[in-house]
């Protein structure tokens, strides 16, 4: 039979569509296997960091149950036994003859005891703070704030109203204070910083925390700096859906903002 030349035109037409049209089929198919793929990788990874992120909080909150068995051991257990020895040794002093060597040696003793007793309590206070479980985190940073004026080191202005911000359980509240306590630490330590700066108020995303000093600074370009603690801050901030960003430069000092996360 034959063809013409208009039938011959529609077939290549007709052949020519139902290529285009396999092959609009196939790159529709590559796009939904690959978003497929995408989103299975995007949900593999969600649930990676979603594990990491637990397994960082348990290993933290294990960390925090040890710090508090063992400054409940210092105080109740071991401080209790030294505060009754230097109560025998004030009686034995009592006893001795003032013209014996006893007493000199006893007054030397009892100072050590004495000495011994404050380290212990120094210890169980840095170990778990005991402002955070009786008068709550803000109270606690306040504290931390006179500890650091007090130390001669260095000057912390520190601006906070503990009626205006939500109250944290203090089970949360330590990694809050444990991070502040170790930027403060890095800007003395590793800063050489004298006058730091530390405001924490409510703003439109919950909790804003605005630190600064003026110390030497450092390159936030560079590599490995997770090594002056910054990687514990962002662990224990991660623990209440906190990020932190740094702004510095050598030489200039250190300004860090620390903000709810939002996706």
């Amino acid at each position: 039979m034959d063809i013409s030349s208009g039938q011959l035109i529609w077939m290549i037409s007709a052949a020519i569509g139902i290529m285009a049209l396999l092959a609009l089929l196939l790159v529709i198919f590559y796009m939904a296997t690959r978003r497929r793929i995408l989103q299975e990788n995007l949900v593999q990874q969600e649930l990676k960091i979603a594990h990491q992120l637990a397994l960082n909080k348990q290993s933290l909150q294990t960390q925090e149950d040890e710090r508090r068995r063992i400054a409940k051991d210092l105080h109740d257990d071991v401080g209790s036994k030294l505060n009754v020895s230097l109560l025998y040794l004030h009686q034995l002093e009592k006893q001795l003859d003032s013209q014996t060597k006893g007493p000199q040696i006893l007054e030397d003793t009892r100072d050590l005891l004495n000495g011994i007793i404050t380290t212990t309590r120094n210890i169980s206070h840095d170990l778990l703070p005991p402002t955070i479980e009786s008068l709550g985190i803000w109270v606690a940073i306040q504290e931390l704030g006179m500890e650091v004026n007090g130390s001669g080191q260095a000057h912390l202005d520190l601006h906070l109203i503990a009626s205006e911000l939500p109250e944290i359980p203090g089970s949360q509240g330590i990694h809050l204070y444990r991070a502040l306590q170790e930027l403060i630490k890095n800007s003395i330590t590793h800063g050489d910083a004298d006058s730091l700066k530390l405001e924490i108020r409510m703003g439109d995303s919950g909790i804003e925390i605005d630190y600064s000093d003026n110390g030497k600074g450092f390159d936030t370009k560079l590599p490995n700096i997770s090594g002056l603690g910054m990687s514990s801050i962002e662990h224990r901030l991660l623990v209440l859906d906190l990020n932190i960003r740094y702004e510095s430069a050598i030489g200039s000092g250190t300004k860090a903002y620390i903000r709810r996360i939002t996706n």
